[in-house]
């Protein structure tokens, strides 16, 4: 009994949840987490990075934080070569997006719901920086 208690223990560290008994199968009791329950928990991003002409920015880096200071992404990507991006599987919340991509100013769009078996798509306008130019659009003295 101890070693199943082990064993137990183990698979609540590695995976985070417990299963309940109707959701065991019947040789011996081992939980089974279907692609239909993540699906149930979790969301979907997708979207565009676009500069503020309309052109596509290709490579951007796309973050989902909890706040714009936390070292934890609950998702990442890099956009394609047509600005676009996708993030799946992502748990149902409220996000901070932050988009970065040298040459660009970095954009953080906050509030960014993420809701159970949906998708979310976002279109993200990133700036250019303008050399010789401060960060808030002055020129640099």
């Amino acid at each position: 009994m101890r070693g199943c208690f082990a064993i137990t223990a183990m698979v609540v560290l590695l995976f985070g949840f417990v299963v309940g008994a109707d959701e065991q199968d019947g040789a011996g009791g081992h939980s089974r987490r279907t692609d239909k329950d993540v699906r149930d928990e979790t969301g979907d991003v997708s979207g565009v990075v676009t500069d503020g002409d309309g052109s596509p920015v290709a490579h951007a880096l796309i973050l989902l934080k909890e706040d714009e200071e936390a070292d934890e992404n609950f998702g990442e990507t890099v956009s394609a070569r047509d600005g676009s991006f996708f993030i799946e599987d992502v748990e149902a919340g409220v996000y901070v997006v932050v988009v970065r991509k040298m040459g660009f100013d970095a954009l953080v769009q906050k509030g960014v719901p993420v809701l159970a078996g949906q998708e979310i798509q976002l279109r993200l306008v990133v700036q250019r920086v303008v050399l010789g130019t401060a960060p808030s659009g002055r020129p640099k003295r």
